[in-house]
């Protein structure tokens, strides 16, 4: 975990100098201008978060709520710089940092993980309680796939949900389930969008109503949370959508819902449920967290990875992947220097 934060020191050194005495750089239509860099957000799925805060999987990376209190609906004060910066100075009372063993199990009874220097100390005033923002599709798009479905699916069986789905008319711009989705695996972003527009109205008589109510304040939630502009009175919307499902989330408990492998689960000690009571706290100081979901990185996968790999030998393929990227990015760039030459080029017969 040092390494991890060793690396980011280094290949942000240049961004922090920018930060404390500015730098120039030139803007969308090429005019120089003197810029500084503070760290504003690093998006970042939620196990990648807590690498960031240096905090052990039972903690939160941007409060001070440790796993007991995951599923309550209060709140506890954010994690700023300077309560992690004094319990890394308590762990380095306790046990020399060179000593990596004894600094590691000293920091972890604070449930910081082994690392006394993060990336962000000398990044200005840097505060990850702030800069970790929410990430759409990880924190709530993710966490609607991999928790609300599943739950659905122990409550009325998969086969259930399946039929019902399979039953709905097929309509222009309406994604029509006709395999279900009981079996499925491997989803995009796209699917879970798709679902959270459904799945209200296609367990309504399935489930009880308290149920249903719970179900759909979580659909309520992830829907306004998604707005590019957040005033207070959708904060306050916000606050309440999620306050209603903690009011009856243990009617999901008592229909079945919450089961695993090893039997009924009797809580919402859930990583990312708790992370979601953060959201209007963050956006009162970063503006609307749509502006920092992962999506369009998650899609530079398939367009910058997958894509030219298929396009290449799969021998080295990395090295013909990176020089792909070079014809794509030279030729706009000729043909907005030489728009007619280009034009009569390909125009005119050789």
């Amino acid at each position: 975990m040092r390494v991890y934060h060793l690396c980011f020191d280094i290949f942000t050194s240049s961004l922090k100098r920018a930060e404390r005495v500015g730098h120039l750089m030139p803007d969308g239509s090429g005019t120089v201008r003197f810029c500084f860099t503070p760290l504003v957000s690093h998006i970042m799925d939620l196990a990648e978060q807590r690498q960031a805060a240096i905090v052990l999987t039972n903690q939160s990376p941007t409060s001070t709520a440790s796993y007991h209190l995951f599923g309550d609906a209060a709140q506890c004060p954010p994690r700023t710089r300077q309560h992690t910066l004094n319990l890394i100075n308590q762990a380095c009372l306790r046990a020399d940092p060179n000593d990596l063993e004894a600094y590691t199990r000293e920091a972890g009874r604070l449930g910081l993980l082994g690392v006394h220097e993060p990336y962000w100390r000398d990044w200005g005033q840097a505060e990850p309680s702030l800069f970790l923002t929410p990430d759409a599709l990880h924190a709530w798009h993710k966490f609607f796939f991999d928790h609300v479905i599943t739950w659905v699916i122990n409550m009325i069986s998969g086969d259930e949900l399946d039929r019902r789905l399979q039953a709905l008319p097929i309509n222009v711009g309406v994604r029509h389930w006709k395999h279900g989705v009981s079996k499925l695996k491997q989803v995009t972003g796209r699917e879970h969008r798709d679902l959270e527009k459904l799945i209200v109205p296609v367990i309504a008589g399935a489930v009880s109503a308290d149920v249903l109510c719970s179900i759909r304040a979580l659909v309520e939630f992830i829907f306004h949370v998604q707005g590019l502009l957040i005033y207070d009175d959708h904060k306050h919307t916000i606050d309440q959508a999620l306050l209603e499902f903690h009011n009856y989330k243990n009617e999901i408990i008592k229909a079945g819902g919450r089961h695993g492998k090893r039997g009924a689960i009797l809580h919402f000690k859930i990583p990312k449920l708790e992370g979601m009571g953060r959201v209007t706290y963050n956006t009162a100081y970063m503006g609307a967290p749509y502006q920092y979901t992962s999506d369009i990185t998650e899609r530079c996968h398939i367009t910058h990875v997958k894509q030219p790999y298929h396009q290449s030998n799969p021998r080295k393929c990395s090295e013909q992947i990176a020089r792909s990227m070079d014809p794509h990015q030279k030729v706009p760039k000729y043909k907005s220097l030489h728009p007619f030459e280009t034009y009569t080029r390909l125009a005119l017969p050789q």
